[in-house]
């Protein structure tokens, strides 16, 4: 059918595997790189605080040599910490062909005294080629890499229907920070 076409995941049987930080040579690191990694055209990336150099080579490499589209949704609240790490490594919009980086905010909440903020985006998800979603605590950042214990949850068939929904979202209320500024999707 034309819808599944469109969703690959809907072909997929649904299943959901838990990982935890506990097993070094499972490590959640390992299993996120691996991911990028092995997509093949598509990675939708929703991350609070995004600073693990290793992690932005792999998307790199997805997207410059395989020919990956990368949309990468950031927490308004850590953009200037992933903007720091592209200068550190000179990272510029010209290195970011295939890559849309923006930027999403929360609900903004309103304060008895007038004052207004916004909410942060707390999610953190991976989507792969609209076949898999991993999800869970892990950051991209050095922490979590290597100190913080962390939860990752791999879901694939109808699961990944409700990450994709809240992508294009949240997509929807996002602004370009870096890279392509208005890919369509």
């Amino acid at each position: 059918s034309m819808a599944s076409a469109e969703k690959p995941y809907l072909k997929e049987k649904s299943s959901a595997t838990v990982y935890f930080q506990t097993v070094k040579h499972n490590n959640i690191r390992d299993l996120v790189r691996r991911c990028i990694t092995r997509t093949s055209q598509v990675l939708v990336i929703l991350m609070d605080v995004f600073t693990d150099v290793e992690i932005f080579c792999d998307i790199l490499e997805a997207a410059n040599k395989r020919g990956v589209f990368v949309c990468v949704l950031l927490d308004q609240g850590g953009v200037k910490l992933f903007q720091e790490m592209c200068d550190k490594v000179q990272i510029s919009d010209s290195h970011l062909k295939n890559i849309s980086i923006r930027s999403v905010e929360g609900e903004i909440y309103c304060a008895k005294s007038g004052r207004k903020f916004a909410g942060q985006i707390r999610e953190k998800f991976i989507i792969s080629d609209w076949r898999f979603v991993l999800s869970g605590s892990y950051s991209f950042t050095w922490l979590c890499g290597h100190v913080h214990r962390n939860i990752l949850s791999k879901f694939t068939g109808q699961a990944v229907e409700l990450f994709d929904e809240e992508f294009r979202h949240l997509y929807a209320s996002s602004k370009p920070v870096m890279g392509l500024k208005s890919p369509r999707l």
